[in-house]
């Protein structure tokens, strides 16, 4: 189980930090490579085990590109429990249309997909997070 912030990449600019209970945030800074997308999987499927649900929060506002290998191997990696969602925030018009392909790969190839939504603000998407959250857990809304 993922406990502890990490930081990975050719100049360790990109981060995953774990918040208990069951958020995974990922700030990806720079170009994504296959070992980038490597390590952002393994701390996924990590942080996932013992957990019933998790989500990811996604700061995108700093990305550069992802490579082929990279989309490819987050397409074929399945988390090890239930994926409530993924949010993103700080993406622009190219990273959005990269990470909805790379999601819907996934959704094809894996029984149980996920979701996928794109904010404008860091507010606004750990907001959706915790609608998720009530939603897939059965806890009314307020």
């Amino acid at each position: 189980m993922m406990t502890e912030e990490k930081r990975f990449g050719r100049n360790l600019s990109h981060l995953a930090r774990p918040e208990p209970p069951d958020v995974l945030v990922l700030i990806i800074v720079g170009d994504v490579l296959i070992e980038d997308a490597r390590v952002i999987m393994d701390a996924l499927v990590a942080f996932g085990q013992g957990r019933p649900l998790t989500f990811a929060l996604v700061d995108l506002s700093r990305m550069g590109t992802m490579s082929l290998e990279a989309r490819k191997h987050v397409a074929h990696t399945q988390f090890a429990t239930r994926h409530g969602g993924t949010a993103v925030f700080g993406a622009g018009l190219v990273q959005r249309m990269l990470a909805s392909l790379v999601v819907r790969a996934y959704n094809l190839i894996h029984p149980n997909g996920y979701d996928i939504a794109f904010f404008d603000s860091e507010a606004a998407a750990r907001a959706w997070i915790d609608q998720q959250r009530r939603k897939l857990t059965g806890t009314p809304c307020s």
